[in-house]
């Protein structure tokens, strides 16, 4: 697994990062942006497939890292998977590529 902090303002042309980037990890990549336009954008990229589809399993490990941190990271894991996996409507920035 790769993580990136990337930005995603106007001039930064973060689709076309994003794309790449998820093109080079064969699609199994996650993305959270912190903001619609001009703050950080979190992507994810997995070797192993297996961890990109399955993100309940990370439940229990958010909650550990919750209590000995105190950061709401189960939290996190919901708005990674809503921004990811939701078909609720999203700004077309933050919808997996292939997904409409």
């Amino acid at each position: 697994m790769i993580i990136f902090n990337l930005w995603n303002r106007l001039n930064d042309n973060f689709s076309s990062m994003y794309e790449t980037i998820r093109t080079a990890f064969g699609g199994t990549s996650l993305k959270l942006l912190l903001s619609e336009v001009n703050g950080n954008a979190i992507f994810i990229a997995f070797q192993n497939a297996s961890m990109f589809h399955n993100l309940a399993e990370y439940r229990p490990a958010a909650r550990r890292l919750q209590e000995d941190w105190n950061i709401n990271f189960p939290k996190f894991l919901n708005h990674l998977y809503w921004r990811n996996f939701s078909t609720a409507p999203v700004n077309d920035t933050c919808r997996p590529a292939g997904s409409g």
